[in-house]
C-alpha cells in the first residue's frame, strides 16, 4: 500500500472513533473503510449508484438508527457498513476550501460515519444537526478551519 494512503487510513480510523465517542456508541462495531482514487470512485459511483461521475465520499449503512441504538443498549457487536473516501478529491477540496488534507479526510470520514449512524441532511433541520455534529467532532480532534 502507498504510505500516503496508510497515513490517511490511520487518520480516518481516528475520525471514525471520535465520531463514535461523540455519539456515545460504546459497543463494538465494525466498518469497512477504503481510500480510493478519482477513477475508482467514479467506477463505484457508476456501478453502485448509477451516477456517471466521481464524488468525494460514499457510505453504505447496513442498519437503521433504531437498530444501532438497540444494539448499543444491549452491547451487541454490529457491522455499521462501508465507507469509501476519494483521497484525490479530498486533496482537491482541501485546496479549494483553504484547509489541510488531514482536515478534509477527517471531515469526509465523520460525515460518512454519521450517515452510517442514521443521520442525514435531507431537510434544513437535519442538515443543521448533522453539520453541527461534524464541526464539534472535528473541533474535538483539533481540526478546525
Amino acid at each position: 500500500m502507498n504510505p500516503l494512503y496508510d497515513r490517511y487510513k490511520q487518520l480516518a480510523q481516528e475520525a471514525f472513533f471520535a465520531t463514535l465517542r461523540h455519539e456515545n456508541i460504546v459497543f463494538s462495531v465494525g466498518v469497512s473503510a477504503k481510500l480510493v482514487s478519482n477513477q475508482r470512485m467514479h467506477e463505484l459511483n457508476r456501478e453502485l449508484r448509477g451516477k456517471d461521475a466521481t464524488t468525494d465520499v460514499l457510505s453504505f449503512p447496513l442498519m437503521s438508527r433504531e437498530d444501532i441504538l438497540r444494539a448499543n443498549h444491549e452491547g451487541i457487536y454490529v457491522n455499521l457498513g462501508d465507507i469509501v473516501i476519494n483521497l484525490e478529491k479530498a486533496r482537491e477540496q482541501a485546496h479549494e476550501y483553504g484547509h489541510s488534507t488531514r482536515r478534509e479526510v477527517a471531515f469526509l470520514t465523520v460525515h460518512a460515519t454519521l450517515h452510517l449512524l442514521g443521520y442525514d441532511h435531507d431537510t434544513k433541520a437535519a442538515e443543521a444537526e448533522m453539520f453541527a455534529k461534524q464541526e464539534a467532532i472535528l473541533e474535538g480532534m483539533g481540526l478546525t478551519r
